[in-house]
């Protein structure tokens, strides 16, 4: 009995020290972005417009780079639109959790769904996020990614309702630029050059020149009357 307490006392131990670990890993943004590229300074502040929060903790804070602030309401569903410089390719946002959710749980959205729009009128939906997206805890990011091609300025976020509470907080929410440095095709092979057989064709014989064949002839003639002379000698005789 004593044995199999211990077992499970150390096995508890290890789960623990393993979650507190990976929550740690996530408390660094640049960490949890993993190299990419995050669009904070492409806000355009000015154009931020969105469901008012609690006093100092208004949308504007889901875009300041700080987590020790909010965007913290009670009023849903909680919508927030905002514009960035340029038209980028976004397939991953990175969200941070408040300062007490851990005391305060069930403030983070039950869901979340994040639209594109190259115009600020027509919105299509780039992602549609769930609860399981987060988690309890403080001060802790989370990359959330996704499929996306379409390069967009205009951007909503809107939150229908919070998990399991009457308040709504997050404290970051990040987009993150696709990585589109296209790699090079790699370069083919040049198939090895094929080298022709070269098939040598047999020594033509070469004919016989025109005074080759009139001495062969005159000879031939000589020959013939030496033997006709002594075939007429022997029928003399």
């Amino acid at each position: 009995m004593k044995k199999a307490l211990s077992f499970i006392a150390i096995a508890l131990s290890l789960i623990l020290t393993f979650t507190t670990g990976a929550f740690a890993a996530s408390e660094d943004l640049a960490t949890e972005a993993q190299g990419r590229t995050l669009l904070i300074e492409k806000v355009k502040v000015d154009t931020i417009e969105a469901t008012p929060g609690f006093d100092n903790e208004g949308a504007e804070n889901l875009f300041d780079n700080d987590p020790a602030t909010k965007f913290c309401t009670n009023t849903f569903p909680a919508e927030v639109s905002w514009q960035l410089d340029g038209s980028y390719v976004v397939d991953a946002v990175i969200i941070c959790t408040a300062n007490d959710n851990a005391q305060y749980t069930g403030r983070n959205p039950a869901t979340w769904t994040l639209y594109g729009s190259t115009d600020g009128e027509n919105y299509a939906v780039i992602h549609e996020g769930s609860a399981s997206d987060l988690e309890d805890v403080n001060f802790t990011y989370f990359l959330i990614t996704f499929e996306n091609s379409t390069a967009y300025s205009h951007y909503k976020l809107e939150i229908p309702a919070a998990e399991a509470a009457d308040v709504l907080q997050i404290s970051e929410f990040i987009l993150v630029e696709a990585d589109q440095a296209a790699e090079a095709p790699a370069a083919e092979e040049e198939a090895p050059a094929v080298e022709e057989e070269v098939v040598e064709e047999p020594a033509a014989v070469a004919a016989p020149a025109t005074a080759d064949v009139l001495t062969v002839s005159v000879l031939s003639l000589a020959l013939a009357g030496v033997v006709g002379i002594v075939a007429s000698k022997k029928r003399s005789k």
